[in-house]
């Protein structure tokens, strides 16, 4: 075996000890590029939200401030994508106005409401086919004790 003459073995100990110092020093501001963020820290982050969007009366217009509602309800979803999560789905639950609860006019009102609601969703930048609308009546003690002329909106991320 070659023998190491004293230069050569300062130049290798001081490089070795270089390379020591620089993956240390990485190794506490940097993420390796296999690792993201942590399941707590996604758990943190993603979860179920769910905000309310009110209409005009009688009308499938949107209520003046619902695009600004939209907005802040979406909001959450970008803190669950930078913490590496992601939409699970979103849900749309329309209601009618108080003097129409049932009947024909209050179905057309519904779905208007609900598509409304679904196009300002995907308006905000929702994936369209993660955005589902539910009739009112699939859960009908909600509806006794909600105010009318709204759409719950639900937001389930992971």
């Amino acid at each position: 075996m070659a023998r190491l003459t004293r230069p050569m073995r300062r130049l290798l100990t001081g490089a070795a000890c270089a390379a020591a110092a620089l993956a240390l020093a990485g190794c506490g501001t940097m993420r390796m590029p296999w690792s993201g963020a942590s399941a707590q820290e996604r758990a943190a982050a993603c979860g179920e939200t769910s905000f309310a969007v009110y209409f005009e009366p009688e009308s499938a217009a949107l209520a003046s401030g619902a695009e600004t509602i939209i907005q802040q309800g979406v909001g959450p979803l970008e803190t669950c994508r930078a913490a590496g999560g992601e939409l699970v789905r979103a849900t749309v639950r329309a209601y009618p106005d108080e003097a129409m609860l049932d009947g024909p006019d209050a179905t057309r009102l519904v779905y208007a409401r609900t598509e409304a609601v679904v196009a300002a969703l995907v308006g905000a930048g929702l994936p369209p086919t993660q955005v589902v609308g539910y009739d009112h009546r699939a859960n009908p003690t909600a509806v006794m004790s909600i105010m009318r002329r709204q759409a719950e909106v639900k937001l389930e991320m992971r």
